[in-house]
């Protein structure tokens, strides 16, 4: 009985690094499955030196570390980084297993569409890369199809035995991408991971998740796949690049997907001759390009309570049309203090940005015509697609709103076969470098579409 209960804690712990106090099982049967060698036991912050190290999220920012002294005069200190997976500290425990065989099965891709001769050319190229052992980078514009590419990569992973995490830093992605991926691989055995769900035992051939939920993996994945690879936090936190690369099997690839990668990103995978390039949308129509629409005062107007009348205007045109807007903010404190202001022209208008409840709900709203529009924040630049929206800027020159988040915000436009236009709208108090340089980039790419034509 012991050796069967410590098999199924086993199970549940392999290629992850979990808090004991997160498992459903005894502090005993994990004490003798850590005794008998089937578990790995790992503190949680580690002192190095002067300095400490988290376990889980690795982070050694001295910033992200709090030291408690107790009342009995002894210290314990615990990582703040990483705080809303629960308590990691120098009293915490960890455990690891390694990960264990998974039975090859015939995960075969259901999907069947068409693909362009761009797209084909793409996924043939991916899935080179495969053979060949090394990660691959799709750069495609916004609309492209770039998630039907990336099907055939991930069943090529698969097949060869391979299990795979498809990861992006926005929540949003990942919910979208879960209905697609469960159409696409109906046989597959597969789990979308966020904040809120509730973990598993590991058996999976494909996982979904958010970056952030790659802290609690260790060498358990033969490919991660980063949907978005350029988007906030990704970027801008090094613990999730780490957390990547621990998640990944010692002979594991990191394949990169964005319709606006860096020069720098670009260059990495460009000089192993692992670089696909789609400038062209499924349907064939060219990315919308950004009207500029001065909006001088804009500011000033809202703190006295008035909506800009070239805003309103937009706003009703979108209304007598009946197809839905996305109004962008720079600032939520500015999004939230107006929503009522905006409702007064718009009783069907909501707003939502990166912590609220009800964004997921509002978003289904919107795209079900029971919303008419929302006024967002940056959340919403990506990884959201609704038939025939019209998106406007209000602020484009503020600093928040760099040429790559111009870009992809301008690719919810348009991204319909049966509506392939529609109306980008820049509304500013001067033209910035940013929007100028997302204005080249948007031609650059359409005239490249058309040169391959």
């Amino acid at each position: 009985m012991k050796e069967h209960e410590q098999m199924t804690i086993e199970r549940w712990c392999n290629g992850r690094l979990l808090d004991e106090t997160s498992l459903p099982y005894s502090k005993e049967a994990i004490d003798e499955a850590v005794e008998a060698g089937r578990l790995i036991r790992r503190p949680g912050v580690v002192k190095q030196g002067r300095s400490f190290r988290c376990m889980r999220c690795q982070n050694e920012d001295p910033m992200y570390f709090y030291t408690h002294i107790r009342s009995e005069g002894e210290e314990m200190t615990y990582c703040m980084h990483c705080l809303t997976f629960g308590r990691s500290s120098t009293d915490g425990r960890f455990v690891h297993a390694p990960r264990l065989p998974i039975e090859r099965r015939d995960v075969r891709l259901a999907w069947d569409g068409t693909y362009t001769t761009l797209q084909r050319r793409a996924a043939d190229e991916w899935i080179e890369s495969i053979e060949a052992g090394r990660g691959h980078l799709l750069y495609a514009v916004t609309g492209a199809g770039k998630t039907e590419v990336m099907f055939r990569a991930v069943e090529a992973t698969v097949q060869r035995g391979g299990r795979v995490a498809v990861v992006s830093p926005r929540v949003d992605v990942v919910r979208e991408l879960l209905p697609r991926f469960e159409r696409a691989f109906p046989t597959a055995r597969l789990i979308a991971l966020y904040g809120g769900v509730k973990p598993v035992p590991f058996a999976h051939d494909i996982v979904l998740a958010t970056t952030h939920q790659l802290y609690r993996f260790y060498e358990a994945f033969d490919a991660v796949f980063i949907d978005e690879v350029d988007a906030f936090p990704y970027t801008a936190d090094e613990t999730l690049h780490r957390a990547v690369e621990r998640s990944l099997v010692p002979s594991g690839v990191v394949h990169a997907v964005t319709a606006t990668p860096s020069r720098a990103l670009r260059r990495t995978y460009e000089k192993e001759g692992a670089l696909s390039i789609i400038p062209k949308r499924f349907h064939g129509y060219p990315l919308v390009e950004p009207t500029y629409d001065a909006l001088f005062g804009y500011e000033r107007a809202l703190r006295k309570g008035r909506v800009p009348r070239k805003v309103e205007r937009w706003m009703r045109r979108c209304m007598e049309r009946r197809v839905p807007y996305l109004l962008f903010f720079p600032s939520i404190d500015v999004m939230e203090q107006t929503e009522a202001l905006f409702r007064t022209i718009d009783p069907r208008v909501r707003a939502v940005h990166s912590e609220h409840p009800k964004r997921a709900e509002r978003v289904r709203a919107l795209r079900d015509g029971k919303l008419s529009g929302l006024l967002t924040s940056t959340i919403l630049e990506r990884g959201v697609t609704i038939s025939s929206v019209q998106v406007a800027v209000l602020g484009a020159e503020q600093p928040i709103f760099t040429s790559e988040a111009l870009v992809q915000i301008g690719g919810r436009v348009g991204r319909s076969a049966d509506d392939p236009t529609g109306d980008f709208r820049l509304f500013h108090h001067g033209i910035t470098r940013a929007m100028d340089e997302a204005r080249r980039a948007i031609r650059s790419l359409n005239k490249r579409g058309r040169d391959v034509e």
